[in-house]
């Protein structure tokens, strides 16, 4: 039975995306995220066939006007300064009324990502012709991947202030039940999603669980690098742990001069340091280090990723997780208890103990007094419903219908997790009313999620536009 919200989302919000190509969500913050990254394209050249070389992309701008300011790029032997504006094609400088607003007269580069069947010459309120940019002839990798691969969250947006449309016009008036059991179905969405992307990014299905884990460690600012490290280190062969984390520091930048200078007073850094001096790294992987309290720094995460790397019993993970469902499933929906496996699944993630790493943060000289877990409680519930269920629901694809509605039983049987996005979720969809006590289970709270990212993230600064409300109306009768 298809899912009715498939339905809210079969079409892309933008209309060009989908006349050009069916790529679902292919939308400009895509293209703004791709173009600040500088990740995904190479060998830039301008419609007129001069190469471009992007020295900055500017900065991304949350106001009104141009969506990066102050980028610098060089045009042939070149230096130009100014803003940048991006688009999915030319046609929309003009639907926007860009060449009338002033406040694009500083642009000197229109990107757009389709290369139009006839030139659209670019021109400023200022009668200034603008130089233009068409990406799709220098990605390199497919959009399908690009829209698997960039978290539109992650990027700059508007503040939202107040709760959405949708509160007013919608759910305000909505039974509590109905609107239960649409959040049921974009959790249910979602957890395709996430198998999906799985399949796609990690070919090994026994892989696929320390693949997930290795992304939840790094949270969601590094989710993807720490990916990208487990599938790296999977490749190589270490003598040892210390050498697996010296050669994962050495990935990260984390024994160059800045970080030499902090942590050079400890013995294990230096030895560490001396490890890592035999290797000689390809690549890099930047981390993003920003608000990232002691206990959960990516160094502690690397260590468990080193750790990892050794345990033979992650690749057995998804067969002890689907072994566990069936043999119990049946006794704990009869019982309607799904506690104790729960507990089950948390014990599948392993409670790795390290003489130093248990008694410091960082670096530091001084040993702590209270043991310091390398992963806590709170992640591991998180690995379970991020992770653990997309995969088990993998498995359950030709299951009868009762081991589905055991499967959704025991999911909704998952407390939320409450965090601050929650909370903020919690209003912008149900505004100062009780309803929003709808989100205080996971599968529910994992819902508002899908919808935030399928559709808020699109228009975050004020809803104008957005076509929920009216989806909503059409699809879920």
């Amino acid at each position: 039975m298809e899912n009715p919200y498939r339905r809210l989302i079969e079409n892309p919000i933008d209309a060009v995306a989908e006349k050009k190509h069916a790529y679902h969500f292919l939308t400009e913050r895509h293209i703004q995220a791709l173009w600040m990254e500088q990740k995904y394209v190479k060998n830039l050249t301008s419609s007129e066939g001069e190469a471009i070389e992007v020295i900055s992309p500017g900065i991304w701008n949350i106001e009104a006007g141009p969506d990066f300011r102050k980028a610098h790029i060089r045009v042939g032997q070149r230096e130009s300064y100014g803003d940048v504006e991006i688009h999915l094609n030319d046609d929309s400088w003009y639907h926007h009324h860009h060449h009338n607003d002033e406040r694009y007269n500083q642009v000197v580069l229109h990107v757009s990502l389709w290369k139009p069947r006839q030139p659209i010459p670019i021109v400023s309120s200022a009668n200034k012709s603008i130089l233009t940019l068409h990406l799709e002839s220098f990605l390199t990798i497919p959009l399908a991947r690009i829209v698997q691969l960039i978290d539109l969250e992650l990027y700059p947006y508007k503040k939202f202030i107040g709760s959405g449309k949708c509160a007013q016009e919608l759910f305000k008036g909505l039974p509590d039940t109905r609107i239960g059991v649409f959040f049921q179905k974009a959790a249910d969405w979602r957890l395709e999603q996430k198998s999906q992307y799985m399949n796609v990014r990690v070919a090994e299905p026994l892989l696929q669980a320390g693949a997930g884990i290795a992304m939840a460690l790094g949270y969601k600012n590094n989710a993807e690098r720490f990916l990208e490290l487990f599938l790296e280190i999977d490749k190589e062969n270490f003598i040892d742990e210390e050498s697996a984390l010296a050669w994962l520091m050495s990935k990260c930048g984390f024994f160059k001069d800045h970080f030499a200078r902090i942590w050079g007073k400890s013995d294990l850094y230096q030895h560490l340091k001396l490890q890592a001096d035999k290797f000689e790294n390809a690549s890099s992987v930047q981390l993003s280090l920003n608000q990232i309290r002691p206990l959960n720094h990516p160094v502690r995460r690397l260590v468990y990723l080193a750790k990892m790397h050794f345990d033979n019993s992650i690749k057995a993970i998804l067969l002890h997780l689907t072994a566990l469902w069936k043999q119990n499933w049946r006794e704990y929906n009869r019982v309607g208890k799904w506690k104790p496996l729960l507990e089950s699944f948390l014990f599948l993630i392993p409670n790795y103990k390290d003489d130093y790493w248990n008694s410091h943060f960082l670096f530091e000289n001084e040993k702590r007094t209270e043991t310091l877990t390398l992963i806590g409680d709170d992640l591991k519930r998180e690995i379970v419903i991020n992770t653990f269920l997309p995969l088990l629901q993998g498995e359950l694809d030709n299951c009868d219908y009762l081991e589905l509605e055991a499967f959704k039983g025991f999911y909704n049987s998952l407390p939320a997790s409450k965090t601050g996005k929650a909370k903020y979720l919690a209003h912008r969809f149900f505004g100062n009313t009780p309803k929003g006590k709808i989100l205080n289970k996971a599968d529910i709270e994992q819902g508002a999620y899908q919808l935030h990212h399928d559709f808020c993230v699109h228009f975050e600064a004020s809803c104008e536009g957005c076509p929920f409300v009216q989806r909503f109306k059409t699809s879920f009768h």
